[in-house]
């Protein structure tokens, strides 16, 4: 409700990784971060992540990191989830250390960050023209600060941008992180080069510009921009 009756907004996001959507900036920022509980279980409602019991070697991690209570382990040292409770948050995901549990892809995934979009959309209803935006691309981490821990960045930190355009100051973000090469001790085993993906070395099944094309066919902004150094 504050955020809907406020005559204008600022918002300042952290770009990093996001294991359902590629990237995280300020589209992610302002969708998920100003919707409510119910409205962040319903963007992550399109997620189900699956459990391949033959990889499961029941060491409890998702159970741990779980934070919806949906998954239990059987007497026979096997992960199962509870379809009711999960809330599709991934977190799953990123713990396990046998890749034991996945998603599939090509079509959650792109449902999520266009739901988020439109949910932007509804924040920056009636005050497009009085809302700016910061994005701190700086410790570029491959996954969401929602964790409770932390990888080494991806590429070393490059500074803070600054657009009244949300898809602008993503895409200009995207591109500053993709034009470095990555940091030794990141987790980057491919695309490690000047001009590499690198949300696309860490996440390959993820189309991260689906949220940017999306967002400019709604009207959010444009996807070229012209960077101003100060």
């Amino acid at each position: 409700a504050d955020v809907i009756q406020a005559d204008s907004l600022i918002s300042a996001a952290h770009f990093k990784g996001h294991e359902l959507a590629g990237f995280g900036g300020t589209i992610k920022n302002l969708g998920m971060g100003c919707a409510s509980r119910k409205g962040k279980l319903a963007q992550h409602c399109e997620i189900s992540p699956e459990f391949d019991a033959k990889k499961c070697i029941g060491c409890g991690e998702c159970v741990a990191h779980c934070p919806a209570d949906a998954i239990e382990l059987l007497k026979e040292k096997k992960a199962k989830k509870d379809s009711d409770k999960c809330i599709g948050c991934g977190e799953c995901i990123a713990v396990c250390p046998e890749e034991a549990v996945s998603i599939p892809w090509d079509s959650d995934t792109a449902r999520f960050q266009k739901k988020m979009v439109e949910y932007t959309v509804g924040v920056l209803k009636d005050k497009e023209d009085r809302a700016f935006h910061l994005s701190f691309v700086s410790r570029v981490t491959p996954q969401c600060d929602c964790y409770g821990f932390s990888d080494a960045p991806l590429v070393k930190d490059l500074g803070i941008l600054a657009s009244k355009d949300p898809v602008a100051i993503d895409q200009a973000s995207v591109d500053l992180v993709n034009a470095q090469p990555a940091l030794a001790d990141c987790c980057l085993e491919t695309n490690r080069g000047p001009g590499e993906d690198k949300f696309r070395g860490v996440y390959p099944h993820i189309d991260w510009s689906i949220q940017l094309g999306y967002a400019e066919e709604l009207g959010l902004g444009s996807r070229d921009y012209e960077l101003v150094y100060i």
